[in-house]
């Protein structure tokens, strides 16, 4: 994810720079709500405020971890600290949260890219006019995803039943036994495509580097008509490590033996 996000910062960048050509020398930095310009500015100074807003994000996102990981733990203010910030599992909060920090700043240069693209568009049309419904899809989908990392970041650093010894991850807590992720899906598709979905996730598994090995579906993931071999981070029901897991297909044999249960 972090090499994602390194790309799409240089993405951002090149794409930034290459506008800078396409647009006339004076252009609309505001607009009102019926997408006519109000404020003007030359293409000089904002092309420097938008490479000024992707160098600054990228710096906050890809420095943060390091410099957590060199801030006394009474400055940090994170659910259930006593856990995280131990020395035993520092580590492993600044690596979470640096994958949290890199997923959102994907997101967050995706939206860049985005608006860059059409206020690059309403400039160099005439009359200049801003996409007002595409201007507002970008922003209310950015603002949606914003809900839903708060949410991620919330449920990533939660411990299990008031355990501190136990963190929980987002995608597999649960509730009656049903994984929360499981739940979600099932109330907001279709049965015909919840049971795809469910079908397609058990012919993967998720393999700890000690060699446990689990279906997918059973340890509360979801992966349906994917491809290659992500990792993901959790803890190991059987060594107990906190690592990296393998998530890939299963072979013919590993079909009948980790054939799930419903």
């Amino acid at each position: 994810m972090r090499k994602l996000f390194i790309v799409l910062f240089l993405v951002n960048v090149a794409f930034t720079l290459f506008t800078f050509h396409l647009l006339p020398p004076k252009v609309a930095m505001n607009f009102g709500n019926t997408g006519s310009p109000n404020s003007w500015a030359s293409k000089e100074v904002n092309t420097a405020i938008m490479l000024a807003i992707d160098i600054s994000t990228f710096i906050v996102i890809f420095f943060l971890p390091a410099c957590i990981s060199a801030v006394p733990s009474r400055f940090i203010n994170i659910r259930n600290k006593d856990y995280w910030l131990n020395p035993d599992n520092k580590n492993l909060f600044i690596t979470r949260f640096g994958e949290l920090l890199a997923q959102f700043g994907v997101v967050m240069f995706g939206f860049l890219l985005i608006t860059t693209a059409i206020t690059t568009h309403a400039n160099i049309s005439t009359p200049v006019r801003l996409n007002i419904p595409a201007f507002l899809t970008n922003c209310i989908a950015f603002m949606v995803y914003i809900v839903f990392w708060c949410m991620r970041m919330h449920r990533t650093f939660k411990v299990a039943n008031g355990d501190s010894s136990i963190p929980v991850n987002a995608c597999t807590a649960r509730k009656d036994g049903v994984p929360a992720k499981h739940l979600f899906l099932k109330f907001i598709l279709p049965e015909r495509m919840f049971v795809a979905i469910k079908s397609g996730t058990r012919n993967w598994l998720i393999e700890c580097p000690c060699g446990y090995k689990r279906d997918l579906w059973d340890a509360g993931g979801v992966r349906y008509k994917g491809f290659g071999e992500p990792r993901q981070l959790g803890k190991c029901a059987r060594c107990g490590d906190v690592t990296w897991h393998k998530v890939r297909r299963k072979t013919d044999a590993e079909r009948e033996e980790y054939p799930g249960t419903d």
